[in-house]
């Protein structure tokens, strides 16, 4: 899909029904620049944010925030906590906007 066209408000609605229908319980959204996880956070899972919690994830808060239903992360923070993830930790990964 090309620029502008709701990839993120898609990969949102997404989210929210799976996790509604119980498919899924943790989710991993990954982002290549820390301007697309904050605008993730705050215009796209801000929407779902009463029902189903989000966070930013960095390599200083992954072990408090390990509990949110949705994990916002950027590649390279990604590359450096990769080694103390679980294999099965998330049911779902998307990756958006990561052209590298």
């Amino acid at each position: 899909m090309a620029t502008g066209l709701g990839k993120t408000s898609t990969a949102v609605a997404l989210v929210k029904a799976l996790l509604s229908s119980g498919l899924t319980k943790r989710i991993l959204f990954v982002v290549d620049r820390r301007m697309l996880a904050k605008q993730s956070i705050d215009d796209g899972f801000s929407l779902i944010s009463r029902e189903y919690t989000s966070s930013w994830i960095t390599t200083s808060n992954f072990r408090t925030r390990k509990n949110a239903s949705i994990h916002v992360i950027v590649i390279d923070t990604l590359e450096l906590i990769h080694s103390d993830l679980a294999s099965n930790f998330y049911d779902l990964i998307i990756v958006d906007e990561c052209h590298r």
